[in-house]
C-alpha cells in the first residue's frame, strides 16, 4: 500500500501544517470517498456519514501543526473516524434509553404519547438553541454533548486555555437554559438533555 505521501505528493502535510489550503483541498478529495465509505459501514446513515467525514477533516485542519509528526496518518485518520462513529452509536443508545424511560414513565401514567412528543418537543427545542450560539459554543458545546470531552481535552483540541473554554460552555448553557424558559411549554427540564459539563 502506499503511503500518503507518495499517494497525494511530498510535502503536502508540511504545507498543510502551514496553513495552505490548496494542499488540504489535496488531502481532502483523496480522502473524502475513503472516510465516508467508513463512517457509513459503521453508522448505516449517509446525512450522519457525511457528518463523520466533515469532522474528520474539521480534526485534521485542527490538529494541522501535529499532522507532519505522525507516523502513520492515514491510521490516525480511520482512527478519528471510528471514534466519532462509536460516540454517534453512543449517543444513540442513551437517547434510546431516555426516551425509554419517559415512554415507560407516561405508560405508568397513563400518558405515554403526551410523554413522548414532549421529549421531541425538547429536542427540537434544543437544536434550535445550539444554533444561536456563536460559532466557538456551539463547536465547543458540540464537543463536550456529542463527543463527551472534558473541559480539558477541549481547550487541547482548540489550542484554548481551560478557563477560556469553561466560560464558553457556561455562556452556552446559559444562553440554552434562556432559550428554553422562553420558549418551552412543557415540564421536562432542560438539564435532562443536556449533558453537565465538567
Amino acid at each position: 500500500m502506499k503511503s500518503v505521501t507518495e499517494e497525494i505528493g511530498p510535502g503536502v502535510l508540511q504545507n498543510i501544517a502551514a496553513g495552505n489550503s490548496d494542499s488540504f483541498r489535496i488531502l481532502f478529495d483523496r480522502y473524502k470517498h475513503v472516510i465516508y465509505g467508513h463512517a457509513l459501514h459503521f453508522t448505516q446513515s449517509v446525512p450522519v456519514a457525511e457528518e463523520i467525514t466533515q469532522d474528520v477533516f474539521m480534526q485534521c485542519w485542527i490538529k494541522k501543526a501535529q499532522l507532519p509528526a505522525i507516523d502513520n496518518f492515514e491510521a490516525w485518520m480511520f482512527t478519528i473516524t471510528r471514534n466519532l462513529c462509536f460516540n454517534h452509536l453512543k449517543k444513540l443508545a442513551r437517547e434510546y434509553a431516555f426516551k425509554k424511560s419517559v415512554f415507560q414513565a407516561g405508560e405508568e401514567t397513563a400518558e405515554p404519547i403526551e410523554s413522548y412528543m414532549a421529549v421531541k418537543e425538547q429536542e427540537e427545542l434544543l437544536h434550535q438553541a445550539v444554533e444561536q450560539l456563536s460559532p466557538q459554543q456551539k463547536l465547543i458545546f458540540k464537543l463536550n454533548r456529542e463527543r463527551g470531552m472534558k473541559n480539558a481535552e477541549i481547550a487541547t483540541q482548540l489550542n484554548l486555555s481551560p478557563n477560556t473554554v469553561k466560560t464558553h460552555m457556561v455562556s452556552a448553557l446559559r444562553s440554552i437554559r434562556f432559550f428554553f424558559q422562553e420558549h418551552s411549554k412543557t415540564a421536562i427540564q432542560v438539564l435532562l438533555l443536556v449533558k453537565i459539563f465538567q
